[in-house]
C-alpha cells in the first residue's frame, strides 16, 4: 500500500475525526466512494478496498445517494430490448432441435 502526504485546514480535520486513524479511514472512504460513483471501481472493488463485504458496500454507498445501477432509462430499456430477442433466439432455436418443452429454459 501507498503512503500520501496531504495539507488539510485544521478546521477540516476537526471534522473528519479525533485521530489520525479516524481521519484516515474518512479520507480513503471519501476516495473509494468518489471513484465508484464516477464508474472508475465496481462494488466489489470499493468493498474490497474498505474491507466491507460487496452487498453492505452498495447499501452503505446507496445510502449515501450513489445508486448501485446507475442507468438511464433509455439505457435501461435497451439492455431489456437487447436480452429479450437474446431469449427469443434461444428459444427458436431450442424449439428447432426438437428440445421439449419440459427441456426448454424457462420464458423470460
Amino acid at each position: 500500500m501507498s503512503e500520501i502526504r496531504i495539507t488539510v485546514d485544521e478546521k477540516v480535520l476537526k471534522i473528519l475525526g479525533d485521530s489520525p486513524e479516524q481521519i484516515e479511514r474518512q479520507a480513503l472512504e471519501m476516495i473509494v466512494l468518489e471513484l465508484y460513483r464516477r464508474h472508475t471501481i465496481s462494488a466489489g472493488r470499493g468493498a474490497e478496498i474498505l474491507g466491507l463485504d460487496k452487498l453492505a458496500f452498495i447499501r452503505w454507498s446507496g445510502s449515501l445517494g450513489i445508486p448501485y445501477f446507475d442507468q438511464s432509462p433509455e439505457s435501461l430499456q435497451q439492455e431489456v430490448e437487447f436480452f429479450e430477442e437474446h431469449f427469443r433466439r434461444r428459444r427458436a432455436a431450442s424449439e428447432r432441435s426438437g428440445l421439449a418443452s419440459s427441456d426448454r429454459p424457462p420464458s423470460v
